[in-house]
């Protein structure tokens, strides 16, 4: 392998979300815990209706879903805390990602959201030195042009994707004849064989 597609939430970072869930519950009020419960599938059901993040087309799907008032503002307010919500980096990602570069492998991101809020996360983080290119929000996984673009002029079978989520990190990219590994934390995914759970493994595996 050649280039390490790594995902970013719940694979390299875990973040705490506290100050959104306070932000939002100072917003919408007594509908405020009403939001919290169900943003987390609304972004996931954005994510399969929309081929990309865009911040006009988000403010309007999360209001017709909350049947709140979801302006601008309370986007704009939203993404900026989101930038700089508190997080844990995985316990072993930067030994990992230092192995990587000691063997010359190219590592990348490819993360779904809003590219300012991912992007500035990543540049916070001590993962970002090692890191070549973030793709984010042009493609959102697991559409396959999401892999095609992370791929760049690389070849595909010497390219990698590595990450929590057995749709958009699994199957999607060996659904267009990528390599993929299923980052499984909790070892929820018994018949999977191509899986790890602490990205430590990947220094054994390559």
């Amino acid at each position: 392998m050649e280039r390490f597609i790594f995902d970013l939430d719940n694979t390299l970072l875990f973040s705490d979300y506290k100050e959104e869930k306070r932000y939002f519950n100072e917003v919408f009020k007594e509908k405020g815990e009403y939001f919290n419960t169900n943003i987390n599938n609304w972004l996931i059901e954005y994510e399969k209706t929309h081929i990309r993040y865009d911040k006009e087309l988000l403010r309007k799907f999360l209001e017709e879903k909350s049947n709140l008032p979801v302006t601008e503002i309370v986007i704009d307010n939203w993404l900026d805390i989101s930038k700089n919500i508190n997080y844990e980096i995985e316990d072993t990602a930067i030994e990992v990602f230092e192995y990587l570069k000691r063997k010359g492998k190219n590592i990348a991101i490819l993360t779904n959201f809003i590219r300012e809020v991912q992007e500035k996360r990543i540049k916070n983080s001590e993962l970002f030195p090692y890191i070549s290119d973030i793709y984010c929000g042009n493609y959102l996984k697991p559409n396959s042009k999401s892999y095609f673009e992370a791929i760049g002029s690389y070849d595909i079978k010497k390219c990698i994707m590595i990450g929590d989520s057995y749709e958009n990190d699994y199957l999607g990219p060996r659904n267009i004849g990528m390599n993929s590994l299923l980052y499984d934390k909790d070892d929820q995914y018994k018949n999977i064989k191509d899986k790890v759970k602490s990205l430590n493994k990947i220094k054994e595996l390559y």
